[in-house]
């Protein structure tokens, strides 16, 4: 059980009361800051050693309920996810592939190094960039 409840949530909304994050546990929080209209569900978790977060969505689309069901169903598709994946840091040989990816393509940065990462070890890169896959 987390520790934030519906009551709460809507006094603040109510009040304005404004935060950066009111915790409900299992990296599940709530975020309503001065520059919102209206609080968002975010969730907090680790991935090749970073932090990360992920928004889920507004508390008014999202219940706290479904927020909760959200990141346990969410967290066991990412780790199933995650083990399926391998971390590739970026090696001389990927830095070196971008370069020529980027000079003979004149592709944007991110498009070389994702081309670059693929190709270096020998992966098949799967996209939905339509022009991306058509300078491989």
């Amino acid at each position: 059980m987390g520790s934030l409840s519906d009551i709460q949530i809507r006094t603040w909304v109510k009040n304005s009361e404004r935060f950066d994050a009111r915790s409900d546990g299992d990296g599940l929080y709530l975020r309503f800051r001065r520059v919102d209209t209206i609080p968002v569900w975010r969730s907090s978790y680790r991935f090749a050693g970073k932090q990360r977060v992920m928004n889920i969505g507004t508390y008014g689309q999202v219940s706290l309920a479904a927020a909760r069901r959200i990141t346990d169903h969410e967290e066991r598709t990412v780790k199933a996810l995650l083990d399926r994946m391998t971390h590739l840091s970026l090696t001389p040989a990927i830095e070196e592939l971008t370069i020529q990816f980027r000079r003979q393509h004149r592709a944007k940065l991110p498009d070389a190094i994702i081309s670059a990462t693929a190709q270096a070890p020998g992966l098949e890169l799967l996209t939905l960039d339509k022009k991306l896959k058509a300078k491989l």
